[in-house]
């Protein structure tokens, strides 16, 4: 959706219509809210990114490509499974749409068993979820081999094997090379103690989903059970000699290298894994084992004695039963958000948003379900609803700034400026010190022509915190805005010396000398 701009912004003074040629030029070919070259200082998503690529916020764009997963005869890539603790599976995938049949496309379905509320019990949660998970596989989407992943996913989660297994063995039947389907009967079979079907199995896996970390560190872990550790080696140091970045990876590694007791193998392989987690308990104890055999006790004992710590206080710390049926309810609506990604790619939008919308009220802040929601109801046109759904968000996650980046953008679509820049004064107020932050306010303030003082003072923030060539021609643009165009000119000259390459600036700062000089106003020579 493209963002409607107002005219840009001028001081009622002589000098109005020169600021209008310089805001003409930058707001309109040199000012967008991205430069490529700049670094986030948002770690998980950058309010700049927010504005300049989506409506809503940067991963709300990306959502709309994840509706399945990936190829199984591609490289392809996914989070670990397997988090630094045992925890659970969070990879999200990619892939074309497979094959289904135009009535799969097109009936809706009947999702209205589906009640909008969180459950009272945890038989209540799982009853409602496996009845959706049997529908998507079964009588919605049954020639849908990711309708099938999704549901054996599922019912591996909550413990009922032989049924992951059997859905697993359809989604092959759909198509044998269907890479995640051995992956997942290998991971039924190592539960199962079944050590040579598994191996059998996750080496399928990991010749029909090259890349994929998953299938290799299964594949591993099952060569450790029957003994084979000099195999697991092997295959854990192929892969990450090209994933350099696979903590899991080195982490079994770093344990296969210590059951082999090369103590120095093992220290250089846990130690790459806390570059990667730096607070990993299993690489800290790990590494403290190793410099204790390699004589290293100081440094050993510290390591240990601090892990030792952690447990005791972990054990000390008793979670209420609230705590624990909070993360199933958002085990589950990762479940519920895959569910309806598969929806959604098969045509299935309002069933999609249905299954989305019960997803955020099971885990109020899981914002990748929030994200897709919004996206697909912005997609359907329904900017006010998507406002609404903003809005309970920003009340459920008051302090993620990427709630109310995506509130903002809403409300300037929908031409609410004023809403609009409240929101974005919650952002500033959450990340004082974040120049993307500043930037995009200041911009907003001169696109709607509104305070040219605040964005003048908001754009020298940017340059004092980062001082990027987007932040010298924010500051150049805030300047004409305010009538003062010879620093104006100077600070599109810093933008054109940083990047020297972009032509909207050099175009900005011809025009405005062309106009300067035409005018007989501070005539100033033709710039870089």
């Amino acid at each position: 959706m493209n963002r409607r701009r107002a005219k840009p912004c001028c001081a009622p003074n002589k000098r109005g219509n020169i600021v209008v040629i310089l805001m003409v030029f930058c707001l309109y070919g040199c000012t967008s809210p991205v430069d490529s070259k700049q670094e986030d200082t948002l770690p998980a998503q950058s309010p700049q990114n927010t504005a300049a690529v989506s409506p809503l916020s940067n991963s709300i764009d990306s959502a709309r490509h994840e509706a399945v997963f990936p190829p199984a005869t591609g490289a392809s890539t996914t989070t670990s499974s397997i988090n630094d603790d045992g925890g659970r599976h969070s990879g999200t995938r990619i892939t074309p749409a497979n094959s289904t049949s135009g009535d799969d496309a097109t009936r809706p379905v009947d999702v209205s068993f589906i009640t909008l509320s969180v459950p009272l019990s945890s038989s209540q949660l799982r009853d409602e979820a496996s009845l959706l998970m049997t529908q998507l596989s079964e009588q919605w989407l049954p020639t849908s081999t990711d309708a099938q992943e999704v549901a054996s996913r599922y019912f591996y989660l909550v413990g009922e094997n032989e049924r992951a297994d059997e859905i697993w063995q359809r989604a092959l039947e759909l198509d044998p090379n269907y890479g995640y389907a051995y992956l997942g009967r290998g991971k039924v079979a190592m539960r199962q103690e079944r050590w040579e079907d598994a191996i059998d199995l996750l080496t399928q896996a990991v010749e029909l989903l090259p890349g994929l970390e998953e299938p290799i560190n299964e594949l591993a872990k099952a060569k450790m059970v029957q003994a084979d550790v000099a195999g697991a080696i092997t295959i854990l140091e192929k892969y990450t000699s090209t994933h350099n970045d696979a903590a899991e990876s080195w982490l079994l590694l770093a344990q296969s290298y210590a059951a082999k007791r090369e103590h120095a193998a093992a220290r250089d392989a846990y130690r790459q894994v806390l570059e990667l987690r730096p607070e990993s308990p299993r690489a800290e104890e790990g590494l403290g084992r190793a410099l204790l055999r390699l004589g290293e006790r100081d440094e050993g004992r510290r390591l240990l004695e601090k892990q030792a710590i952690a447990r005791r206080e972990s054990e000390q710390t008793n979670r209420s039963r609230a705590e624990v049926f909070a993360d199933e309810c958002l085990d589950f609506a990762k479940h519920y958000t895959e569910a309806a990604k598969v929806l959604r790619h098969h045509g299935q939008v309002v069933a999609a948003q249905h299954v989305l919308d019960k997803a955020t009220w099971l885990a109020p802040h899981h914002l990748p379900a929030w994200n897709l929601l919004l996206q697909s109801v912005v997609e359907s046109d329904d900017l006010h609803r998507a406002i609404r759904l903003a809005m309970r968000m920003c009340h459920e996650n008051a302090s993620n700034p990427s709630a109310w980046l995506s509130l903002a953008r809403l409300h300037l679509d929908a031409g609410q400026t004023d809403s609009a820049l409240a929101a974005y004064d919650r952002v500033l107020t959450l990340l004082p010190d974040d120049a993307n932050v500043q930037q995009l306010v200041a911009r907003v303030l001169l696109d709607s022509r509104r305070d040219p003082k605040r964005a003048l003072a908001l754009t020298r923030k940017a340059v004092e915190l980062r001082g990027n060539s987007s932040d010298h021609e924010a500051l150049a643009q805030a300047l004409a805005a305010n009538g003062n165009m010879k620093q104006a000119r100077e600070h599109l000259i810093k933008a054109i010396e940083i990047e020297p390459e972009n032509a909207h600036y050099r175009q900005s700062l011809h025009q405005l000398d062309t106009y300067l000089s035409s005018k007989r106003i501070d005539s100033v020579p033709h710039g870089p």
